[in-house]
């Protein structure tokens, strides 16, 4: 637990049988606590009230047990839910990180899965302890709403992209800011690092997109061809290729080393709205405004496949087998797709 109890509940946790720490009720109990850590860090003195909000109070349990040994501590007036009205544990909901006071753009987890970085219209990134859901640091420095927050893949330092048109590198350990990127003309709204950690692309409202030394903080690359917004970008796994997407409704195709436009995907007449790459940096996915999905050849600029959903596709991604594809619409609804091969004719090998 990562706050102290109050005298009456831990009086009550005390007067369970010895070994109890298996039992499910216990268990039951530590997840009803973790789910009300966001209140009770500020208000310990609510955790019979988040209690009995969360577990069902059954005659005879352990749970009622102990949530009646509670009450019959209670040192002060306090506020019982007579019905189980708040998300009780066991569900998917594990805890709730409070600490922005605006709204949260971004959101992205290092690769061991323990802490968590997000940005915020509050002009500032937090670090989240995920285990225990302490905020380990606040970073400030950025001027205006941070739209963006990505990892290096060591977890050590985070880029970030903000509406005052600058990126800034952080040291994640010690919160340190480490250089600003100062280029652009309008706001950063997408990022991305090669899998190195040493460089960036970012795209911005000044139509362009950018390629940063992040070692030096300086500008290798300005990429031009988008007539209006550079809304979205992702990389190749080798880092050689960039695919953006843009408000003029296209997605381009770009050579890192050279800043070379390799070609222009053309979408409908609403345009994209999301994109994403294959792992083998071969295909990419687009999502679109017209609710469809297509499925990109980039060397040939050819569509591999298409599927139309009931409203704007606006979130897409690929996993890690480059055949599964999730993508989410306006609607809410959540597809998770299978790219399909043709059968292979009988005694003809594959190319």
């Amino acid at each position: 637990m990562i706050f102290e109890l109050t005298q009456d509940f831990r009086d009550a946790f005390v007067a369970m049988p010895a070994g109890h720490g298996k039992r499910p009720a216990v268990k039951l109990l530590g997840g009803a606590i973790d789910l009300s850590a966001h209140v009770l860090r500020d208000d310990a003195l609510q955790l019979g009230s988040q209690l009995h909000g969360r577990l069902r109070d059954e005659d005879g349990s352990e749970i009622s047990r102990v949530l009646a040994r509670g009450r019959d501590l209670a040192l002060r007036p306090w506020l019982r839910p007579v019905t189980v009205t708040l998300t009780p544990p066991g569900g998917p909901l594990l805890r709730t990180l409070e600490g922005h006071v605006n709204w949260v753009h971004s959101v992205v987890l290092t690769a061991d899965g323990r802490r968590a970085v997000s940005g915020s219209r509050d002009n500032t990134l937090k670090v989240w302890d995920l285990e225990t859901g302490q905020l380990l640091r606040t970073l400030k420095g950025h001027a205006d709403d941070v739209r963006l927050v990505t990892l290096t893949v060591d977890g050590r330092r985070a880029v970030s992209g903000s509406d005052d048109k600058t990126l800034k590198v952080w040291d994640l350990e010690t919160g340190q800011l480490l250089r600003t990127l100062e280029g652009h003309a309008y706001a950063v709204n997408s990022l991305a690092l090669t899998a190195d950690g040493r460089r960036a692309v970012s795209g911005s409202g000044d139509k362009t997109l950018k390629v940063w030394d992040l070692e030096t903080g300086q500008l290798l690359q300005t990429l031009k061809g988008h007539t209006r917004e550079v809304m979205s970008v992702a990389l190749t796994s080798d880092g050689r290729c960039a695919v953006s997407r843009s408000y003029d409704k296209t997605l381009k195709v770009w050579d890192l080393e050279t800043g070379q436009l390799l070609r222009t995907l053309e979408g409908r007449a609403r345009g994209f709205s999301s994109v994403a790459l294959s792992a083998d940096g071969h295909r990419a996915v687009s999502g679109s405004e017209d609710k469809t999905l297509k499925v990109w050849d980039l060397d040939t600029g050819e569509i591999v496949a298409a599927f139309t959903g009931e409203s704007p596709v606006f979130a897409v991604a690929i996993a890690p087998d480059d055949r599964t594809i999730v993508a989410g619409e306006q609607s809410g609804r959540v597809h998770f797709l299978r790219l399909m091969e043709p059968p292979v004719p009988a005694g003809a090998g594959r190319p």
